[in-house]
């Protein structure tokens, strides 16, 4: 095992080296963890048929890298591995310019995502109580000012009543 190696392998995070046709040319242990796989189960596989697909991903920074020669950034949910991902992948090119290899880093977002859910899930819980309160405060004073017209149409009655009982003598 090279320094190379043992230095790649310490990074917790999975990092894959391709060549220009989303070709596997090796992994760091988290890359193989993650995967199942050994070296030698991924040599000449498509990082794709790594999780089971026959073509690339939608969403693959690997792909916008190849396209435009400059590192690209997605997330995106990979179902098959049950996990979110931070995938980045930065173009080695060569003299001429060309791709001669492609570093993929990701990064497992999962734990980050399901925090920032459950916090929209709880905005979205209190703007909701925050609107059903509003209404009812809107109701008790709606009702407050019916009271209020039913009193002085009440106090206009009674003000009108010893007239009508003065009239009965």
């Amino acid at each position: 095992s090279t320094m190379l190696e043992t230095l790649l392998d310490a990074i917790p995070d999975v990092i894959g080296v391709q060549d220009p046709n989303h070709g596997m040319i090796r992994y760091n242990a988290a890359g193989y963890a993650m995967l199942g796989q050994t070296p030698e189960g991924v040599a000449g596989k498509k990082c794709f048929e790594m999780i089971g697909h026959t073509t690339p991903c939608d969403i693959c920074a690997t792909s916008e890298a190849y396209r435009t020669k400059r590192p690209a950034k997605v997330e995106k949910f990979v179902p098959e591995l049950g996990v979110w991902l931070d995938v980045r992948s930065y173009p080695i090119l060569d003299e001429s310019g060309e791709i001669r290899f492609v570093i993929e880093h990701l990064r497992d977002i999962t734990d980050q995502k399901r925090a920032h859910d459950e916090l929209r899930a709880s905005y979205e819980q209190i703007t909701a109580s925050e609107e059903e309160l509003r209404s009812q405060f809107e109701q008790l004073i709606a009702t407050q000012d019916e009271l209020k017209q039913q009193q002085e149409q009440l106090t206009e009655v009674a003000d009108m009543l010893p007239g009508v009982v003065y009239q009965f003598y």
